[in-house]
């Protein structure tokens, strides 16, 4: 095993076990409330609409974003889930105004 130090393991460890590892899904169950759920819409938008915010890790954001979106409307907060979808459908809209789009 390779060293770690007080930081973590060195960048090339690192490289080779996020590539080797990436494709795998993590199973992850978090209990929020809905407002918590609406406030991590809106932060996460909000770090999308940073100009340098963009590629593979701003994709992986933004199907965050509509995950939670689409399981405010599951659990029966349709309100809370349609304007959490217009404000992410504004984020994207500025993003592809501006030539960023998170999957670009």
């Amino acid at each position: 095993m390779p060293e770690q130090n007080q930081e973590g393991p060195d960048k090339e460890t690192w490289s080779r076990e996020f590539n080797s590892q990436r494709a795998q899904t993590i199973a992850l169950t978090a209990y929020i409330t809905c407002d918590a759920a609406t406030i991590l819409c809106g932060q996460i938008d909000l770090a999308l609409r940073h100009p340098e915010n963009q590629g593979p890790s701003a994709k992986v954001a933004s199907t965050f974003v509509e995950g939670l979106i689409d399981r405010l409307e599951q659990q029966g907060f349709p309100a809370l889930a349609a304007a959490a979808r217009r404000d992410h459908k504004d984020t994207l809209a500025i993003c592809a105004a501006t030539g960023k789009a998170p999957d670009a």
